[in-house]
């Protein structure tokens, strides 16, 4: 193809009904058109039906960014800097109640004396303001938003206590100046 106007190599477009519109580009006729060759629309099928499976798929994802959105409306503009693990509490349908505790400065080795205290108040705190809850965790760091040594070496003795204690953790958030994501759910 070029860009000579004469050209005849162009595809042909169909012409779309008009039903006495010449503006109108294959859009539905009005409703109660008198065109018998052009009836009014019926109801449409959905173009696109999940299968379940699909739908499971769906509404995990819809989870996972509705929890990443609840760890950054807490980190706010904290999202660089020193690393730090957030506590959230869920109630029993996972929506965020309004209790977080930031724990700054944390060590990028995890501590198992510092993880024991903190799952004992997170423990606490979820039986009286949350029963059936859970705990949604984040970290921030500079460079963070993905899985890295931080996250994997505070999560390993964190879901270690946790599970000793009884205490469910819903889902952990990695966040970090440019991302941020579920890295376990």
């Amino acid at each position: 193809m070029t860009n000579n106007p004469d050209e005849t190599t162009r595809p042909d477009h169909p012409t779309p009904p008009t039903w006495g519109d010449p503006f109108h580009y294959g859009l539905p006729g009005p409703h109660g058109a008198d065109d018998a060759a052009h009836p009014a629309p019926g109801p449409r099928e959905p173009d696109f039906v999940p299968a379940p499976q699909d739908a499971e798929l769906i509404s995990a994802e819809l989870m996972n960014t509705t929890l990443v959105d609840a760890v950054l409306r807490a980190v706010g503009d904290q999202r660089g800097g020193p690393p730090t693990l957030w506590f959230l509490v869920l109630d029993s349908d996972d929506r965020p109640m309004p209790v977080v505790l930031p724990v700054e400065h944390a060590t990028v080795a995890p501590s198992e004396t510092v993880g024991a205290l903190l799952v004992h108040v997170l423990l606490s705190v979820v039986r009286h303001e949350a029963p059936a809850g859970s705990v949604l965790i984040g970290y921030t760091r500079e460079g963070g938003g993905a899985e890295g040594a931080f996250e994997r070496g505070w999560s390993g003795v964190l879901r270690g206590l946790a599970a000793r204690a009884g205490l469910r953790i819903r889902a952990e958030v990695a966040v970090g100046p440019h991302r941020a994501g579920v890295i376990r759910g």
